[in-house]
């Protein structure tokens, strides 16, 4: 098994609900924004995936920075993913609902 970091999708059963799209951050400064679309509990991991495949640290202090995920409309989940001990890093895409690669790009 692969040590260091995971990225958790929390879905109750995928990502097939259409996209909603924000108009800003949060809707405004005081984060009220509400969804059009009701959220999934958060009860069960669905998959998972290993973002830092060879993790360095000094210590007890993590020595990388992770670059953030994000989810497209079309429920593709593209992240970057540090392979290797020299700060390598490749970006890849996951289908959101069920965890399987899509691409990768180094």
């Amino acid at each position: 098994m692969l040590s260091g970091f995971v990225i958790s999708l929390a879905l109750g059963g995928g990502l097939s609900a259409p996209y909603y799209g924000w108009m800003g951050h949060a809707g405004n400064a005081q984060h009220t924004a509400t969804s059009l679309v009701n959220s999934y509990r958060l009860e069960k991991i669905d998959w998972k995936v290993v973002i830092d495949q060879n993790p360095r640290y000094f210590g007890n202090d993590l020595l990388t920075h992770y670059g953030t995920p994000c989810i497209t409309p079309a429920s593709t989940l593209i992240t970057p993913v540090k392979i290797n001990i020299d700060d390598t890093f490749e970006i890849r895409a996951y289908n959101a609902g069920h965890g399987n690669q899509l691409w990768s790009v180094q």
